[in-house]
């Protein structure tokens, strides 16, 4: 997608590698502590800039990282040859549409980070959920982080912007047109867990839920923050105490869901 693909370059500077990018980050990977990845075959859907593919094979899985744009896989891959995770199978794959290969062997674990879900509509995802319960194993699992319909942090931010439009955007359900950059918008869909819960409960079990961004801000205000570095690592601790509490998931930024196969 040409959207995407013009953010590649980019996207590590303006998100990855924000302080309020690794903080989300590291509360993602803390969901997935004590699960043991070694061997394990994991698939990882709107990879990126391949952030998330590079800490699976540090933990010793075989990944096959997947992304709609050709430019963020470039990315990812060079990103991975060059810390010495050449491992990595890098696959492109719209993910409103079919996988592009053919399966000898099943997945174990499903995983797709930071909103790549919102990007496509109800229908798509109920598609998507029957097509990983085909490729996943028996109990297999699938790790999913999305953009909820509400953010306390975005509609305080925007209301005190006297934007009443923006600060209650996520409640449009027939999408909204998001920034990407300056030149680039992309349509997106914001769902909350219940939501989530219902369109794939025909293929999969919620284990768990939980909320990732409700004390730490968006990325988009990272450059705020910068100049209040006590004030983000406070928010921070503040996160971690709240983190098992899943009705906080409703007002997060993202949340991160744990579903299993049935």
């Amino acid at each position: 997608m040409a959207e995407f693909d013009a953010t590649a370059q980019g996207y590590d500077a303006e998100f990855t590698h924000t302080q309020t990018g690794n903080y989300q980050r590291f509360q993602v990977w803390k969901q997935l502590s004590g699960l043991v990845l070694a061997k394990r075959k994991v698939i990882e859907m709107n990879c990126g800039t391949g952030e998330d593919a590079l800490f699976f094979a540090k933990e010793k899985a075989m990944v096959t990282a997947t992304d709609i744009s050709q430019e963020m896989l470039n990315v990812a891959k060079e990103k991975g040859e060059r810390l010495g995770n050449e491992g990595i199978n890098f696959v492109k794959w719209d993910l409103s549409q079919d996988f592009p290969l053919s399966l000898n062997e099943k997945f174990d674990i499903a995983f797709s980070n930071f909103g790549g879900w919102n990007c496509l509509s109800v229908g798509e995802i109920e598609k998507l959920g029957k097509s990983l319960h085909e490729m996943l194993a028996e109990n297999g699992q699938l790790f999913v982080v999305i953009m909820p319909s509400f953010c306390v942090w975005e509609s305080i931010y925007f209301l005190l912007k006297g934007d009443i439009k923006k600060a209650f955007r996520r409640r449009n359900r027939l999408g909204v047109s998001a920034r990407l950059n300056d030149n680039q918008y992309v349509t997106t869909f914001y769902f909350s867990p219940r939501i989530i819960k219902k369109l794939l409960s025909p293929y999969f079990l919620v284990e768990k839920t939980r909320p990732i961004g409700f004390f730490l801000p968006p990325s988009y205000l990272d450059n705020a923050f910068k100049k209040m570095p006590f004030v983000l690592s406070f928010l921070f601790f503040a996160e971690k105490c709240v983190s098992f509490m899943p009705f906080l998931a409703y007002f997060s930024d993202h949340y991160v869901m744990v579903l299993r196969r049935k």
